[in-house]
């Protein structure tokens, strides 16, 4: 969420700012999520704490998106919560 909040900042700098394609403004911001993703993962996988704190914010946002979001937020949190000591 953060990576796609600084993509949108960085365009909306722009001087010409109606020149920029909304496709490479919507790229960009997903290239931008994907690529802190995989750390993200990569940590949850090695089971450390600022990945898991990373992660639980990352639900939490997730909790919004109602219906599917709420589910898969709500999953997820509890996969954090309860089977982080597994």
């Amino acid at each position: 969420m953060v990576a796609i909040a600084g993509c949108l900042l960085f365009f909306m700098r722009l001087k010409d700012f109606q020149d920029v394609s909304p496709i490479l403004i919507g790229a960009s911001c997903l290239l931008a999520n994907t690529a802190l993703m995989f750390p993200l993962g990569k940590a949850l996988s090695a089971h450390k704490e600022w990945g898991r704190k990373v992660g639980g914010g990352l639900a939490a946002l997730m909790l919004i998106g109602f219906p599917v979001g709420t589910v898969l937020g709500g999953w997820m949190l509890w996969g954090l919560i309860k089977k982080w000591d597994e």
